[in-house]
């Protein structure tokens, strides 16, 4: 038997990146191979298309295969592994630049269908029609042009839009579309491209038909939140710069159907919800203060670092200043400074215990009086 490296560390080194994962081809095995591979701790993970992953390092080996759709969706494909190529395996592969192997014997590429060509010239073009079997390769491509700053040929998005035509889109199960915006987002890709790509395809308007395709003020949002954001995950940020031309209905109705990771999808949506109101803050009255920290529970999501996320957030929107961020966490600190513990044990001390509705309300104005002796 022999054996290729092939797919996105192939690619890597092409370009000269460092990669992360390593995965192999094995073309010509023979059963007693199989069994040898077995007997010398590779543990096989697949059954239809069999794949072995290294004791020590945890690399994966997989049988050369071709495969055939049968059914809807990516899940839907036979694979055939008896008698397979290698070219024949590399042309099953959903792009140019994904589809070249490394022959360590004989320090060589291994590139029938041109990737390095379309790599040179900054340009993702599929591989065969088959693309077409496997709608996350739609999400794939975007992926591919935010991270490396590559143009999609027009033959693939063409096929891309066919198979948007098609309704394959529409099969892509919610995780995995979670999954690709996720790694899009925390590779440090470009985003913006990313929602590009797939608007330019229409993927984009079937999977979130809430959101317009962006225009240039949101764009700039966009690329300013994830390159500004601080402690919160990066993928909070962009979230929040996608809902922020969005009602609370339209965002309650996306996170209805794709449902945002939870991590993600608190801050996201209060920063979407809250930034042009924290812009004009010191407009806001006393009472209005307080009801701003009490709608958006504040307290609960942790106080005033959650709300120093929501001000950077509306500063890369360009709504708050940094004057305004001060003046803000001074007046959730008047806001803060008074407890409901405190209050109940106040009111028990003096023989006027609270309870129920009537603690809310005492806290209430309590704190409206608080900042109203400061703004007035």
């Amino acid at each position: 038997m022999k054996v290729y490296l092939v797919g996105g560390a192939v690619r890597d080194m092409i370009m000269g990146v460092k990669s992360k994962d390593y995965d192999y081809v094995i073309v010509g095995a023979s059963p007693a191979d199989i069994s040898q591979l077995q007997k010398d701790g590779f543990k096989q993970v697949g059954a239809d298309f069999p794949v072995f992953l290294d004791p020590i390092n945890g690399h994966e080996y997989a049988l050369a295969r071709t495969e055939r759709k049968v059914g809807p969706g990516y899940s839907g494909f036979e694979c055939q592994t008896e008698n397979v190529t290698l070219e024949q395996d590399l042309q099953r592969r959903d792009l140019t630049m994904n589809a070249i192997a490394w022959d360590a014997r004989k320090s060589e590429y291994v590139d029938p269908y041109g990737g390095q060509e379309d790599i040179k010239n900054k340009i993702i073009r599929h591989v065969s029609a088959a693309f077409a079997e496997d709608p996350v390769r739609v999400l794939r491509v975007a992926r591919f042009a935010a991270r490396y700053g590559f143009h999609v040929h027009e033959s693939t998005n063409a096929l891309m839009q066919q198979m948007v035509k098609n309704g394959e889109v529409n099969n892509l199960q919610r995780e995995r579309v979670m999954q690709e915006i996720v790694k899009c987002v925390d590779e440090g890709s470009d985003p913006v491209t990313f929602v590009k790509v797939l608007t330019r395809c229409g993927a984009w308007q079937v999977l979130f038909p809430e959101i317009p395709a962006p225009n240039k003020e949101h764009q700039a949002l966009i690329k300013s939140a994830t390159t500004m954001c601080a402690t919160v995950n990066t993928m909070s940020y962009f979230t929040a710069a996608l809902f922020s031309v969005l009602s609370a209905e339209e965002i309650e109705k996306i996170q209805a159907r794709m449902v945002f990771p939870k991590q993600y999808f608190r801050f996201a949506s209060t920063a979407a919800k809250s930034h042009k109101i924290l812009g004009t803050f010191n407009k806001l009255k006393a009472d209005q203060v307080v009801s701003f920290f009490d709608e958006h529970s504040i307290q609960n999501k942790g106080g005033e670092g959650f709300l120093m996320e929501l001000n950077n957030f509306a500063y890369c929107a360009g709504d708050v200043t940094r004057a305004m961020d001060d003046y803000i966490l001074h007046m959730y600190d008047l806001y803060s400074s008074v407890d409901a513990a405190t209050l109940i044990e106040e009111a028990k001390e003096a023989g006027e215990p609270l309870v129920g509705r009537a603690i809310r309300d005492k806290l209430y104005e309590i704190r409206v009086q608080k900042i109203k002796e400061v703004i007035g």
